[in-house]
């Protein structure tokens, strides 16, 4: 695999978010141990994974591959609670790059701000793009 590095620090566009309680209700459901809930206690609480449906914007320079990509690590610091109704935005940035025996690891940083502009979290993920099929395991800039 000959990868080319994704711009380190490279910023996504600022993807806004308004929390839908329809969202938090079907995030819940495909959890078992949520799903038992009462929907009066769920509609109340959003589940700690929940920020995984916050979607950033792609990063210009860094193509997810079609195949092959494999998520190693993640880690989640929450800074205040998320609220049904409310209003966030996220951004993503590749936060770290190394190559090893023909995989590339990818490190991706992304961060989400209340409308007031104070941190609500910070999800950072690990990304392993393993050798093989050369077109499914390229980490390449966007045309």
């Amino acid at each position: 695999m000959t990868a080319i590095a994704p711009p380190l620090g490279q910023p996504s566009a600022p993807r806004t978010y308004v929390i839908d309680p329809e969202w938090v209700r079907s995030f819940r459901r495909a959890i078992p141990a949520l799903a038992k809930k009462s929907d009066s206690q769920g509609d109340r609480e959003i589940p700690l994974t929940f920020p995984f449906v916050l979607q950033p914007n792609p990063i210009p320079g860094l193509r997810m591959p079609d195949s092959g990509l494999v998520h190693g690590t993640q880690r989640f610091r929450y800074v205040s609670p998320l609220r049904i109704g409310e209003t966030v935005t996220v951004v993503a940035e590749v936060s770290g790059y190394k190559e090893r025996g023909g995989t590339a690891f990818v490190t991706l940083t992304t961060r989400a701000i209340h409308a007031d502009g104070t941190d609500a979290f910070e999800a950072e993920s690990l990304l392993l793009y393993p050798a093989g099929d050369e077109a499914s395991s390229q980490v390449t800039p966007d045309p």
